[in-house]
This record gives C-alpha cells, sequence and structure tokens, in this order.
C-alpha cells in the first residue's frame, strides 16, 4: 500500500522499514542474510500514488550516487506491484552495473513476494551474461521457502546457456546469504555441483571479518567427504587474510588439516614466523606435522628465516633426515642462501643428530658463508666436517671465492697447507679463479697439481674460457700435455 506523507508515517517507516523486510521473508529471519557490510541511514519517507514517479525518480538519483542497501530495502519494501516493474525499467538506464545489478535484485525479491512469475518474467527480459545471473540469485532467493522447486527453474531456464555457470554461482550465493546451513547440507550431499563452491567463495567475500570463524565452524561441522578440504579451504583462506594466527591455528587444530594448510601458514609466516614456527613445533607428531614442517621450511627460507627453519627441523626424529632434506635442498644446494650468524649456526647445529644431513648441511653454510665473504668462519666450519671429500669440495668453493676477492689472503692461506689432497683442493680452486681472467696464467698452476682428478679438472676449467679468446694458443699448450690424449684434445678444442 501507499504511504502518506504524514510525519507518522515517516517516523514508522523510519523504525520499521528493516524489520518489514526481513519480517515478509519466506522464512523469517533464518532466511535472510545476517549482515549487508553496509551501514545505512534512516530509510526515506516514501511517494504517495500522486507523486510515485517523481519521487521514485529522486530517490534513484540518491542511490545512483551513493548506493545504500539498507535505504533502498526500506524503500522498495513499500512499493506497489507496478511501482516495482516500474522501478525495474528504470533501473535499466543505470550506468553503473554492480548498484544496477544490486538494485534490481532487491526490486526483484520484492516483487517475487508479490508475484514471482512477473518477477522471473523480467528477469528473463534481461540480456545474455546478465540474465542467468537475474535468474540465479531469484532463484537463490526462492530456494529460501522450496530449495527443490529453486533448483528445477533453475535448471529449465539456464539449461543450455553460456553463462549458466556464472547462473548457478550466484543462485548459491544468494541462497547460502539467507540460508548458509540449508545450503552447506546440499552441498555436502551433491559433491557434484561445483557451482556451489563458487557461491561459497561469493558469500564467503561479503562476511564480515568477525563473522568468519562461525563461518569456517559451520563448514567444519556440515561438510565432509572429498569436498569438506577444499570447501574449507575456501573460508579459512578468506579468514587468513584478515587474522592468519586464528586462522591457521583453526587449521592446525583439526584433526585432519587442509591439503593446502601450508598456503595458510605461507601468509602467517610472513606476518610471524616465530608464532607460526612455535605452533608447528607444539603439533603432537604424525605424518600430518612433518607434510607439514616440509612444506613450511622452503617457506622459512625464502623469507630469510634460516634460524627458524633449522630450528623447526631440530625438533624432528633423525630417521625423518631425507623428508626434511627434500624440504630445505634442491639438487644444486639450498632454495635461498643462507644468512645465519657462525655462533647462532654453531649452537644451531650441535642440536642435530650426526648424520649425512648434517654433513651437508656444514658444506652448504660453509659455501654460503663464502658467497658472503665471512672466509674465516667458513674456513672453521670446514674443519668441523668429518668427511673428507664434503671437506675438500668445500675447500674448493670458498677457495675460489676467496681468490677472486683477494688473491693475495688466498695465497697466504694456501701456503698454510700441508701436502695433501685438501691442499689440492684449494689450489684447484684458485687456479679455476684464474682462469677466468687469465686462462695462460692458470696453466702455471697445473705443475703443482699431482692428483690426477684435480689435474683434469683444472685443465678443462682453463679450456673452457682459453678456446673463446685463443683456440690456437690452447692448442700448443694442450699438445704439450702427455696426459691428454688426441681425442680429448679436440673435444677439450671443440666444446
Amino acid at each position: 500500500m501507499k504511504l502518506g506523507g504524514t510525519l507518522l508515517a515517516f517516523v514508522a517507516l523510519c523504525c520499521g522499514v528493516w524489520a518489514g523486510w526481513i519480517a515478509s521473508s519466506p522464512q523469517s529471519i533464518t532466511a535472510q542474510p545476517k549482515s549487508s557490510g553496509l551501514k545505512g541511514q534512516a530509510a526515506m519517507p516514501v511517494a504517495s500514488s500522486k507523486s510515485a514517479v517523481p519521487e521514485m525518480n529522486e530517490m534513484l538519483v540518491r542511490l545512483y550516487d551513493t548506493w545504500d542497501e539498507q535505504i533502498a530495502v526500506g524503500w522498495m519494501s513499500e512499493l506497489t506491484e507496478s511501482e516495482l516493474l516500474l522501478l525495474l525499467q528504470k533501473l535499466k538506464s543505470w550506468q553503473n552495473e554492480t548498484s544496477r545489478s544490486r538494485a534490481a535484485q532487491i526490486a526483484r525479491e520484492m516483487l517475487a513476494r508479490k508475484s514471482f512469475t512477473k518477477a522471473l518474467e523480467d528477469a528473463l527480459k534481461e540480456p545474455d551474461g546478465v540474465k542467468e545471473n537475474a535468474i540465479g540469485t531469484l532463484c537463490g532467493w526462492l530456494a529460501l521457502q522450496s530449495p527443490e522447486k529453486a533448483l528445477a527453474l533453475l535448471r529449465q531456464h539456464l539449461e543450455g546457456s553460456q553463462g549458466r555457470e556464472a547462473g548457478e554461482t550466484k543462485f548459491f550465493e544468494r541462497w547460502m546469504k539467507g540460508d548458509i546451513e540449508a545450503a552447506l547440507r546440499y552441498l555436502d550431499q551433491h559433491p557434484e555441483v561445483r557451482a556451489a563452491e563458487s557461491g561459497l567463495r561469493q558469500y564467503a567475500k561479503q562476511v564480515p571479518a568477525e563473522e568468519l570463524p562461525e563461518l569456517a565452524s559451520r563448514v567444519a561441522a556440515l561438510v565432509s567427504g572429498e569436498r569438506r578440504d577444499s570447501v574449507l579451504n575456501i573460508v579459512v583462506g578468506m579468514w587468513t587474510e584478515v587474522d592468519p594466527a586464528a586462522a591457521c591455528r583453526f587449521g592446525l587444530a583439526m584433526e585432519e588439516s587442509s591439503s593446502l594448510m601450508f598456503l595458510h601458514l605461507k601468509q602467517w609466516i610472513s606476518v610471524d614466523a616465530q608464532a607460526a614456527t612455535t605452533a608447528l613445533e607444539q603439533l603432537p607428531p604424525s605424518e600430518k606435522r612433518i607434510e607439514l614442517i616440509q612444506q613450511v621450511l622452503p617457506i622459512l627460507l625464502h623469507h630469510q628465516q634460516v634460524e627458524l627453519a633449522l630450528q623447526l627441523w631440530s625438533h624432528e626424529n633423525p630417521s625423518d633426515s631425507e623428508a626434511m632434506y627434500m624440504s630445505l635442498f634442491n639438487g644444486d644446494g639450498l632454495f635461498k642462501p643462507f644468512h645465519i650468524s657462525p655462533s647462532r649456526f654453531e649452537k644451531l647445529c650441535a642440536a642435530l643428530p650426526d648424520t649425512w644431513f648434517k654433513e651437508h648441511l656444514q658444506s652448504q653454510v660453509a659455501e654460503a658463508w663464502a658467497d658472503q665473504l665471512q672466509f674465516k668462519p667458513a674456513v672453521e666450519l670446514v674443519a668441523k666436517m668429518e668427511d673428507a671429500q664434503r671437506r675438500e669440495s668445500t675447500l674448493r668453493h670458498i677457495a675460489e671465492k676467496w681468490y677472486q676477492w683477494s688473491p693475495s689472503e688466498a695465497t697466504n692461506w694456501l701456503a698454510a697447507f700441508p701436502p695433501g689432497k685438501e691442499r689440492e683442493a684449494v689450489l684447484y680452486g684458485i687456479g679455476s679463479a684464474i682462469a677466468v681472467r687469465s686462462p695462460a696464467e692458470a696453466t702455471r698452476l697445473l705443475p703443482q697439481l699431482h692428483d690426477a682428478e684435480h689435474r683434469t679438472w683444472l685443465i678443462e676449467s682453463i679450456a673452457a674460457h682459453w678456446r673463446l679468446v685463443d683456440k690456437a694458443s690452447l692448442r700448443t699448450w694442450l699438445e704439450g700435455l702427455p696426459e691428454v690424449s688426441r681425442v680429448q684434445r679436440a673435444e677439450l678444442l671443440s666444446e
């Protein structure tokens, strides 16, 4: 009915429009969205029948300039069927598609209360691309009263449509706004309906941050089976964006964490790596814990949280060393260079079990320190390594880097080595560094090398650089080396 312009009507409208909107829902209060996320003002008085069009135009101008869903709902709830039809026609001229869609959705739902058939007819008149969304939203409203009827109408009018997926997404989004539990139960019972997940994602974006924990609990309680993981991940993902610590603790506390939990942990680590690491350490021993730690270690390294990564690894069972190794290293070494003080690393290393992993870790850290020009602690760390081959390999790397930085210091260091394989390794590293800038000069070191393997490596290193600048001189030098066969000489010249 149309309201008069009296003061009493105005006060009644301001106080009761929102309550009237809720009360007129097919399923009372539980059928409505919990919150629009918008704070509105008091609803404006509605035009009388004699001035409906002018006041409608004025209201449309105000809503177009500053959209307010609460005002729109209050105003439209008082319009007659004919006025709602007129309003839907006028809304087609709005250029702002988002506001037009939201306003038309409210108007159609108001019209559906009076005549669902006419509301559906108006939705069907929309152009392709808009029509499917309008039908989906309107059927989503109908699902609050009759899910079976709503689903039948949805399938009937979207069958074969290119916008079917978008329309079905809108259907579930609207249904969830009004009755999230019924929609989640349907999602649980019909895992084949993929649009339900898309609808949940759109719905979750509109849920106030403080209500996301409740939504996550509902999803965990109502959805089971193969869909539970992906559906819960949607909500926890939204929650992580506003409160990563709380969202991750919720996920970790569940008996079966999401397989994508590490993505949420990644967000938490970027905000508070220490708290995230502590939470993982406090998990009871399980396969889930091992798997999560394997996934988190590279993330910690990516954020240069090396000490936390090693601290987390040091709490694991030595029998899991291989799995942890695969998380920390790729085929060539660490995922990220180590930035850790020698004193701190010594304490952490002391807590590690004596395994091949510890040896490899020491080697990689020593090489990383050499890359950072921390040669003294790198050499001291090599001295603590038990594996001879790892020591030699690490010494080669340190020698090459040190000579590049300070030839005199590296040469003095070499002089302190007694004859043996470690001296050969250092000499080779220095020779490799020299070969980069002066291959001919590097040849002078070859007579000092007695180990066949190191001699071969240095010859290959010299050849790799010399053939690029003076292949004739390289050929003459190779011909004077009895250990290089004709076939090998040809390969070294042509590679």
